[in-house]
């Protein structure tokens, strides 16, 4: 049975230990580095239970295929008890529904050498349906009892959390890496995959290859099982097309999801996969949901997201989702075609929004208020960049011309700086194709608008997206103390006055002047500790800001983009002079105080 707290207003957000009958521990403990919940069975790490077993020692409801009205398992996570992951938790084979008011908890790392904080993952063809609602949201959060990155795991009956009661009255947003995070892969298309291969829309294309590499493949991106592969030899040269493909089958050539080690079961039985061709697909519902603390090392070098999103298809729902405090990005979408909307990231110590390998969704409504040892606002990608996931080299060069490209739009963002040492700016990079519209980005420190290629000047070069409008920023408005025109703004990039030119034309109306220090009317921050009572504006002021800085500007391709996105008459993630928020109520930096209108 559940147990349900009724209480008016915000007080139904007074949950505490004492609101709860007990505490379920979910995984392996004894240092392991993963735990594969299989629905089907139900089993956890192979060991089969009952379903009354399986309730008894992990709490919630679980309901097998035979008794489910869809056919598939599910296990609902109820207000009955707080659960508590004891490693990487891996759902598989069903649906996991976490009812609204549910507080989810990750451990930290035992010690410095072990690599087992909680974190839930969602494997392809799984769900997550977590729909908390504004009053009454859910928290994914740390199980330390001491507020450190090592030790202090939980245990027992009724242990102490360190941010109990941990929902009315948050936590420092500077405190971080005290578990992991929320990771969900999908089948939606990506352009990563694990060979160094090149990758063509469909089979049976030559290539265009470099001179003396020798054997190389081309590469279907995104499929699965059973999907095929195309493999020559010999040597060619630059721009000659090598004939002579042949076809042999795979069995699982999909990328792996970053963070989770190598060693690790999840990934020794291929359920850190992500990818394939299905765009419509559905990963579930996440909504009024704050990630708390969270963006430790799962592996050496390996941080975790607050919200990682591997190839989450449009047919899922991400909306009203905060990332308070993490030590890596704040959300991170390696592919996929999900559409989301009302973000939040606050205090993150890496990259706010951060897209990857080919990501083709949009964003509607998102807030940034970095921290003081935050890397970048933005950081956009249509590939890997030559990176290694798991020991494999997940993309070739940006010459190839990996598909899908990033190609996406993000729409009315607030994007405010806060540090003195860290870039804060906004970087796009590797054959990336981004809109950005209606929005506001106010006191990056450095590398204000960078734009890079790793490809020669062509039609995949980042910069030449912009020369033609493929890229473009409409109705964004840009301020810094001093900094003043669109010349000192894009610093750093490969082709810096071709990215001027394209912003600076009229019909856009960026706006990169500023007449006073108040300039749009939001606070301006220089390494402001997010500790909690800070009361940022975010707000824009039409008293105070310069004439048609907060217009907003229709794009052509803006209402045509998809159902989800919507016109409003005004630049950046709130109303000018409103008194009410979208985040009041349900984050934890509103609650605590550290924003305010």
């Amino acid at each position: 049975m559940k147990k349900k707290i009724m209480l008016a207003g915000l007080a139904s957000l007074a949950l505490s230990a004492a609101s709860y009958a007990g505490v379920k521990y979910i995984g392996t403990t004894g240092g392991t580095a993963s735990s594969i919940v299989d629905l089907a069975v139900p089993s956890v790490d192979g060991v089969s239970y009952t379903e009354a077993a399986f309730e008894a020692a992990f709490g919630g409801d679980y309901t097998d295929a035979a008794s489910a009205v869809n056919g598939v398992p599910t296990w609902q996570l109820t207000t009955t008890d707080q659960y508590v992951l004891e490693d990487i938790v891996a759902i598989a084979n069903g649906n996991l529904i976490i009812d609204a008011g549910v507080i989810v908890r990750g451990q930290p790392r035992t010690n410095a050498g072990v690599f087992d904080a909680g974190t839930l993952l969602i494997t392809a063809g799984s769900k997550l349906i977590a729909a908390g609602e504004s009053t009454n949201p859910i928290v994914f959060t740390t199980a330390s009892t001491t507020g450190g990155a090592t030790g202090g795991r939980a245990s027992g009956a009724a242990p102490i959390f360190w941010d109990q009661p941990g929902v009315l009255v948050p936590k420092s947003a500077e405190v971080a890496g005290l578990w992991g995070g929320v990771i969900i892969l999908g089948k939606a298309p990506t352009n990563a995959d694990r060979d160094a291969g090149f990758v063509a829309a469909s089979p049976g294309l030559n290539a265009v290859g470099t001179a003396g590499k020798g054997t190389r493949e081309q590469v279907i991106f995104g499929y699965g099982t059973g999907a095929l592969k195309n493999t020559f030899s010999g040597t060619y040269t630059d721009n000659t097309t090598y004939s002579g493909l042949t076809t042999t089958a795979i069995t699982d050539d999909r990328s792996s999801i970053e963070g989770i080690p190598a060693t690790a079961s999840i990934a020794l039985n291929g359920l850190d996969r992500f990818g394939g061709f299905e765009s419509d697909d559905n990963s579930g519902i996440l909504k009024f949901a704050s990630i708390r603390h969270g963006g430790v090392n799962l592996a050496a070098n390996s941080e975790v997201n607050g919200l990682t999103l591997g190839s989450v298809g449009r047919g899922t729902t991400i909306s009203y989702v905060e990332v308070y405090g993490n030590t890596d990005d704040g959300f991170e979408m390696f592919g996929g075609t999900v559409n989301c909307d009302h973000l939040v990231v606050i205090g993150q110590q890496d990259d706010a929004l951060d897209f990857d390998v080919g990501y083709a969704g949009t964003i509607q409504f998102a807030l940034v208020v970095g921290g003081i040892t935050g890397d970048k606002l933005l950081e956009w990608d249509g590939d890997y960049e030559l990176e290694t996931v798991n020991g494999f080299a997940v993309s070739s060069p940006a010459s190839v011309g990996r598909a899908p490209a990033g190609n996406f739009a993000v729409y009315n963002a607030t994007l405010i700086g806060n540090t003195l040492n860290g870039n804060h700016g906004l970087n796009l990079r590797s054959q990336v194709a981004a809109r950005l519209v209606n929005s506001l980005v106010v006191n990056p420190r450095s590398s204000l608008i960078d734009v890079d290629n790793l490809v020669a000047a062509g039609e995949r070069n980042a910069t030449n997206k912009f020369a033609v409008g493929i890229s473009k920023f409409v109705g964004v408005s840009f301020y810094k103390n001093g900094t003043i025109g669109v010349a000192n703004w894009v610093a750093g990039g490969s082709d810096d006055v071709t990215v001027e030119t394209a912003l600076a034309l009229p019909a856009f109306a960026n706006k990169f002047d500023s007449a006073s220090n108040s300039f749009p009317g939001l606070t301006t921050l220089a390494s402001t500790a997010l500790t909690g009572g800070q009361n940022i504006s975010v707000v824009p002021n039409s008293g105070t800001a310069n004439a048609g800085a907060l217009d907003s500007v229709l794009d052509d391709g803006s209402l045509s983009a998809n159902a989800t996105i919507q016109f409003v008459n005004y630049r950046g993630a709130f109303a000018t002079d409103t008194a009410e928020l979208w985040t009041s109520g349900w984050t934890a930096a509103a609650l605590a105080n550290v924003i305010q209108p």
